[in-house]
């Protein structure tokens, strides 16, 4: 039912568009926005170099214009935080030593932990902080990479669905087709957009992201523009959470001005609906 929905939405919204806008790109490649910088996907030879994109610094421009990635201001809290995955049933201590008292034990399953510092005790072992009072052996606790993922600004309604790759993958030229690995892998968080969306087997989307390309819709989370819901003013804030898709939009009224990827919990802590 959720697919078919989904379906019959996004093909009347580019039925609508597809009357006034056409799949824009320069010879041979897709406008895409990268991560922190905006990428264009391209067919081998149809460039030069990874890097030249001559000819379409103007496509560059308008795609810049409608999708911004911002940067953190400088008093952000994200360049300064530390993250760790807790072993399953260790012991959080009261001191940085094994023969402090026990705070608790955190239990089993996929936990992290925010890192408030770490020292060496003296003995040679390493002791995470991470709450007041409360540390972690080092062989308790795994360091792990924040992501450096932001979502977009929105400066013009979007005249298409658009999203981001959520797992590496070598795309179709046809809907229900094997992966075409002549073509450029397409890299995960790479922002698409969609210009085309059938049914195929096993009743999968198959997504057009433009230049002949096909995806299916277990790599890619998608966002699309909707109304704003009954009681909200042409003019107020609010926003839209998919859990199927696994985004997160933010209106002013109708226009939308950010769109980014979520993760709202495994199912053993899922996000209420």
């Amino acid at each position: 039912m959720r697919t078919s929905l989904r379906l019959l939405l996004i093909g009347g919204l580019l039925t609508a568009v597809f009357a006034v806008a056409s799949p824009a790109f320069a010879d041979g490649c897709i406008p895409t926005i990268g991560i922190n910088t905006f990428e264009y996907l391209c067919d081998e030879g149809d460039v030069a170099d990874d890097n030249d994109h001559t000819g379409s610094s103007e496509l560059r421009d308008i795609v810049a214009d409608q999708f911004t990635v911002l940067e953190p201001p400088e008093d952000s809290m994200i360049d300064r935080r530390w993250y760790g995955r807790l072993a399953d049933n260790a012991n959080v201590y009261a001191e940085p030593s094994r023969s402090a008292p026990i705070v608790r034990n955190v239990g089993d399953g996929y936990l992290f932990s925010t890192v408030n510092s770490w020292a060496d005790n003296g003995s040679g072992e390493i002791w995470y902080t991470i709450n007041y009072g409360e540390y972690v052996h080092e062989d308790d606790i795994n360091l792990v990479d924040q992501s450096d993922f932001r979502g977009v600004k929105i400066s013009v309604q979007p005249e298409r669905p658009f999203g981001w790759v959520v797992a590496d993958f070598f795309p179709s030229t046809e809907p229900d087709r094997e992966p075409d690995e002549s073509l450029p892998r397409v890299l995960r968080y790479t922002f698409v957009e969609v210009y085309d969306a059938v049914l195929g087997e096993g009743n999968w989307i198959w997504y057009d992201i433009g230049d002949g390309r096909w995806v299916r819709q277990t790599f890619f989370s998608i966002v699309d523009v909707n109304p704003r819901p009954e009681g909200v003013g042409e003019n107020e804030y609010w926003v839209e959470v998919d859990l199927y898709e696994q985004t997160f939009a933010a209106y002013e009224g109708d226009q939308m001005v950010y769109a980014t990827l979520i993760s709202s919990g495994l199912n053993r802590w899922p996000t209420r609906e």
